[in-house]
Formats: structure tokens, C-alpha cells, sequence
């Protein structure tokens, strides 16, 4: 969906900025497919809210157990308190473009992701990268551990050496890249 043209809708939504990047993290893990419980979104939600959470990668694996496609969601959150130090602690978006709530650049890699997922049968996974405070505080690392019930993951294995990227910035909320990888 392209942002340019103009819309004879003049509309817009207006969300607490913390919530609309929460917002964002919830319609992915939903929209890909990844199995977890509404609970468990919940608990993830809140470490965002605490500034715990760096990215969540979500990847499609072959049988064995290679990865094809990655789908990543990062937030910048030194970029997010400079914007609420610049007093932009709400985001007002187009309802007509952000539709469910969802940043269109999200919701192109999505697409991708989905599209690889059927054509390949493949496997949702997901992982969290926690923020560098996080890695640094070892009490503080053990208390998230715990509470999101984490364990240190092996490194990916991709299906191919050969692997395509792409990155995106959101517009309205320029602290999260969405990035999307695969194999060609």
C-alpha cells in the first residue's frame, strides 16, 4: 500500500506512542502465525512497556530446521525517549492507510513472510533479542529470563549463503525498523 496520494478521508487515530509500538509487535506475532498464547503476548507486551525487549525475529524453518524467511520488528528506544523528551508522547495516523492499526510497511513483510510460509510449508519460530541494559544487568537478565521463560537459542541456520534483505523505517513511529530476510 503506497502513503503517497492524497485521501478525501481526513480522519486519523490518535494512540499513546508506546502503545501504537506495542500495537505493532502484537499484529505481527499475530498476523505470521506464531503459536503462543494470548497470555504469553501479554507478558511480552509489558517487558516492551519496561524497555526490556531489543527485536522480535520471526523466521519460517524448513523440516530441517533451516531458516528461509526472517521477519524482524526493532525498536531504537533511544530514539523513542528522544521523541517523548520532544513532548511527541501520542501518535495520530490514517486510519485508511494504518489499517487494524498497522504501519504498511509492517504489513508488506508480513505478506512476504506469509507468502514464503505457504509456498515452502514452512515452520513459524520466533526469538527475542533483549536490550543491551538488559544483557548488562545480570540480576536484571535472570528476572526476564524467568518472567518471559527464555533460554539462550543456537544461531539460525539458513536454507541458502545467498540471502536477500530489506529494511524499513516507520514513518509515524521512527523508532522501529521492520526488516525482512530470505533465502534465494
Amino acid at each position: 500500500m503506497s502513503r503517497s496520494g492524497s485521501s478525501s478521508n481526513t480522519k486519523t487515530k490518535t494512540y499513546p506512542r508506546l502503545e501504537l509500538v506495542i500495537m505493532q509487535f502484537r499484529r505481527l506475532i499475530r498476523r505470521v502465525g506464531v503459536e503462543t498464547t494470548d497470555e504469553y503476548v501479554e507478558k511480552l507486551c509489558d517487558a516492551l512497556r519496561q524497555g526490556w525487549i531489543q527485536s522480535v525475529l520471526i523466521y519460517g524453518f524448513d523440516k530441517a530446521q533451516r531458516a528461509h524467511v526472517e521477519v524482524s520488528l526493532k525498536v531504537d528506544w533511544n530514539e523513542h525517549d528522544r521523541q517523548l523528551s520532544r513532548g511527541s508522547v501520542t501518535v495520530s495516523v490514517d486510519p485508511d492507510i494504518w489499517r487494524d492499526d498497522l504501519a504498511v510497511e509492517i504489513e508488506s513483510m508480513i505478506m512476504v513472510f506469509n507468502q514464503a510460509k505457504t509456498r515452502d510449508a514452512l515452520t513459524v519460530k520466533w526469538r527475542i533479542n533483549l536490550t543491551s541494559r538488559v544483557y548488562a544487568n545480570a540480576n536484571l537478565k535472570a528476572q526476564v529470563y524467568r518472567e518471559l521463560e527464555l533460554a539462550d537459542a543456537e544461531p539460525v541456520k539458513w536454507a541458502s549463503t545467498s540471502i536477500d534483505s530489506d529494511s524499513m523505517n516507520i514513518e509515524e513511529l521512527s523508532e522501529l525498523t521492520a526488516s525482512i530476510r530470505y533465502s534465494r
